[in-house]
């Protein structure tokens, strides 16, 4: 059943997907803290924060922000429902040029965890990016 992105059904939703492919991915070489305010939400507060953070070598996210953090992005719901459901490089890509993405703090940090993700680091990353397919298949499954 789908959900809203973001609401809270959808975030358990998430959370139970990522927890099923957590033994089964390899490390994250690149090591950064991301607070992320989203704005325009169509429901709660019309705005929710949320955090990434990969120094333990996997990807974590939740909501609230982290103190300290090396990057802020600020974007409003569908530029971020563009990147955490359809997870299309052009379109993110886009997104930061045309402004729709703010960017405060350490950019060389968010730059690497980019340059990581889209080259891949040999047979772990392959092995990883099959994981990171399916978590991603069902996380557009579960989004409204």
């Amino acid at each position: 059943m789908p959900f809203p992105f973001l609401s809270e059904e959808w975030i358990s939703a998430a959370r139970e997907i990522r927890a099923r492919y957590e033994d089964q991915t390899p490390s994250i070489p690149a090591s950064v803290r991301a607070n992320l305010n989203i704005g325009d939400v169509p429901f709660g507060e019309g705005s929710l924060e949320a955090h990434l953070d990969t120094t333990s070598g996997k990807m974590a996210m939740d909501l609230g922000h982290l103190d300290p953090a090396d990057v802020t992005l600020t974007m409003d719901y569908a530029t971020a429902k563009s990147f955490v459901v359809d997870q299309d490089p052009t379109a993110i890509m886009q997104a930061i040029m045309a402004g729709k993405v703010r960017i405060q703090g350490d950019l060389s940090k968010l730059m690497a965890m980019a340059a990581v993700s889209q080259a891949g680091a040999g047979e772990a990353m392959s092995k990883g990016a099959v994981f990171a397919g399916k978590v991603a298949a069902e996380i557009k499954a579960i989004t409204e």
